[in-house]
């Protein structure tokens, strides 16, 4: 078997797969060796620095979206209030909406 092709097969699981018991039986081990991690090992991955800049990006984003809330939340409630202050205005402004 060639070179390039026991690496295709080393880094190709469909290739591998598809090559036969006796050719998969003639492939050396993989240098670097089988790798199993248990899914407690996974979950503890936490990437490097990417964790921390993630969740200052969600604190960031979060932050602005319940800005934005609160601020459609006053513009709304004074909306109201000044609908059933003056129901005139309310109307004009309804029709000035379709």
């Amino acid at each position: 078997m060639r070179h390039l092709d026991i690496i295709r097969a080393w880094k190709d699981e469909e290739y591998r797969l598809s090559l036969s018991e006796a050719e998969r039986a003639l492939l050396p081990a993989h240098p670097a060796g089988l790798i199993t991690l248990t899914d407690a090992e996974l979950d503890s991955v936490g990437g490097g620095f990417i964790g921390p800049l993630i969740k200052a990006a969600l604190y960031y984003v979060a932050h602005r979206v319940q800005t934005a809330v609160d601020v459609s939340k006053a513009v709304f409630e004074a909306g109201v209030e000044a609908m059933q202050n003056d129901p005139d205005a309310a109307d004009a402004m309804l029709r000035s909406l379709s």
